[in-house]
């Protein structure tokens, strides 16, 4: 499997996920993923609140990877970290998302929710990424990654 890199992007953005009635956004810009098989593939952690090791989600916490269609008028969740799956400190990649069904411009989201008082964590997006196979050579290209992305 053989992958060239069009841009190559340091990402990372994070958000602190604590208390009751916290939600935050982190919203992509317009990809366009007609004319292919496209793939994302992205890499998350969580620490305790300005911490390095290891942090444990709540049981009201999560986190969702949604895609819209509409301008984000309605998501589509794709993946969803909670307490069963926290990632590491270190990073743990989410697993690969067939995007093939898409076959429009759309917009990537992640989604963090906290809805009780008790835990205090950091979650960290490290990579994003979406890949396009080429059918004729089995061939990966790395097609767009997320410039700079702020939660608000």
């Amino acid at each position: 499997l053989s992958i060239r890199r069009q841009r190559q992007m340091c990402i990372r953005d994070r958000v602190n996920i604590y208390g009751t009635l916290i939600d935050e956004w982190l919203i992509s810009p317009q990809f366009d993923l007609s004319g292919g098989s496209y793939y994302l593939n992205m890499r998350a952690g969580v620490t305790p609140w300005n911490g390095t090791t290891d942090g444990e989600m709540g049981a009201d916490d999560l986190v969702h990877v949604l895609i819209s269609e509409d301008s984000g008028s309605t998501w589509t969740i794709l993946h969803t970290w909670d307490s069963t799956n926290t990632p590491l400190a270190a990073g743990s990649n989410m697993p690969e998302v067939d995007l093939s069904s898409y076959a429009s411009t759309v917009h990537f989201a992640l989604y963090g929710e906290s809805t009780v008082s008790g835990g205090d964590i950091d979650f960290f997006i490290a990579f994003f990424c979406i890949f396009k196979h080429l059918s004729s050579s089995g061939a990966t290209t790395q097609s767009s990654v997320f410039m700079l992305l702020h939660f608000y």
